[in-house]
């Protein structure tokens, strides 16, 4: 009974993603040493290439027994939703640049079908989930996360970022969305895909 119970307990780190080919997380890459040459290492976290992705929805800690049921009702949502054309292009800061504490690089696609795929999976994965929803979705890859800057270090890195404002990172065609485990370590985070998810016709 004890281990019947710890295994309807045990609950996963989820989010849901689309996978950045490694041509673009290149370009990507780049960019992200140019902007960490220009900070201390200590006043940021950036992301490792092979994490980089794009998030359509943050689920938290959700039940492990819930798993099956949660990709069921991604691949039922997908067979509707046709693949998507996108291009990664653009470097921002969340909330601003003023007070930078997110550097991203944007993805857009032509069609507004990402924002249609994102609200899908918001309503499908509402009911595996207490992590609120997005005031607004904006499409993104993170490159690093910021911490305690001077002002003086965030017109650096603002300055340095300026130069890719304009920059197109690739573009690609997303075919399958990917259910994600992230598990915390002191070293970071590590992802494991638990299912890719094909969209129509894939």
């Amino acid at each position: 009974m004890a281990e019947h119970s710890s295994q309807s307990e045990e609950r996963l780190r989820l989010f849901v993603a689309i996978a950045v080919p490694e041509s673009v997380k290149a370009e990507i890459t780049n960019a992200q040493k140019c902007l960490s040459q220009a900070l201390p290492r200590i006043s940021a976290r950036w992301t490792r290439p092979d994490q980089f992705h794009l998030t359509l929805r943050f689920l938290g800690n959700v039940q492990a027994a819930l798993a099956e049921q949660l990709i069921d009702s991604l691949r039922t949502t997908c067979e509707s939703i046709s693949p998507l054309e996108l291009r990664a292009s653009g470097l921002g800061f969340f909330p601003s640049a003023k007070a930078p504490r997110v550097v991203w690089v944007g993805v857009q696609d032509n069609r507004n079908q990402l924002q249609e795929l994102h609200s899908a999976v918001e309503q499908v994965t509402a009911r595996f989930t207490k992590e609120k929803t997005e005031e607004r979705f904006n499409g993104h890859i993170t490159l690093g996360r910021l911490k305690d800057l001077r002002r003086l270090e965030a017109d650096i890195l603002t300055k340095a970022g300026e130069r890719f404002s304009a920059t197109s990172f690739g573009q690609w065609t997303a075919r399958e969305i990917h259910l994600m485990c992230s598990r915390l370590s002191s070293q970071g985070a590590e992802h494991m895909l638990l299912a890719a998810i094909p969209l129509a016709g894939c």
